[in-house]
């Protein structure tokens, strides 16, 4: 009997590893969404930079996520960028460790009727 209770007691999880999630996607001509999913143990800050284009000033934005939480940031590009094709790039850094790249996603954004090849 004592085997089958201790079967269902959770056990402390202190050396588990946790991650970040990092993913973008075109959502328009001209607009992509960026998604930052928090699986660490502790509530986490990000700064997340998206380049619209090589030479392009990136566009910040702070985010800071409990557990299990998760945020979606829709951004469009920046009047005066290039026309489509456009290289999208999005980098999360973590406010524990700035100026380190923590994850890095990209897409691109296509012309109307145009398909990625």
């Amino acid at each position: 009997g004592a085997a089958i209770a201790l079967a269902y007691v959770p056990l402390s999880a202190s050396h588990a590893v946790g991650y970040t999630e990092l993913w973008i996607q075109p959502a328009g001509n001209s607009t992509v969404r960026v998604g930052v999913g928090n699986q660490q143990h502790t509530r986490t800050g990000y700064q997340l930079q998206v380049k619209f284009g090589a030479g392009a000033e990136p566009i910040s934005r702070s985010i800071e996520l409990d557990p299990g939480e998760q945020a979606v940031v829709r951004l469009s590009a920046p009047e005066g960028s290039p026309p489509a094709p456009l290289q999208v790039v999005a980098t999360l850094f973590r406010d524990d460790t700035p100026g380190v790249a923590y994850r890095r996603v990209n897409t691109w954004l296509l012309r109307p009727g145009e398909r990625s090849r």
